[in-house]
């Protein structure tokens, strides 16, 4: 369970969540690109409320988001970008 999260991240910038074993840092990041509902409040992103009420809306919004899986060396040291 988490409890009174509330974010607010300029466009650009990067959010780490860290913290120990069993603190919610898995449950926020899924509860942030809609793997896990929320029972109460809302999450928004860029301004779409991130709901099963807006799914299209929700997975153009969700192409933008990234999320890494515990893999520090890579998280922490990406790769660049060669595009």
């Amino acid at each position: 369970m988490v409890n009174d999260v509330n974010l607010q991240l300029a466009r650009g910038k990067t959010l780490a969540v860290i913290g120990e074993s069993g603190s919610g840092k898995s449950t926020l990041a899924r509860a942030l690109v809609g793997l896990l509902p929320d029972t109460q409040g809302s999450v928004e992103f860029d301004g779409v409320t991130l709901s099963p009420l807006y799914q299209q809306r929700q997975k153009e919004t969700l192409r933008r988001i990234q999320m890494i899986y515990q893999l520090p060396d890579v998280a922490l040291n990406p790769p660049p970008d060669h595009s």
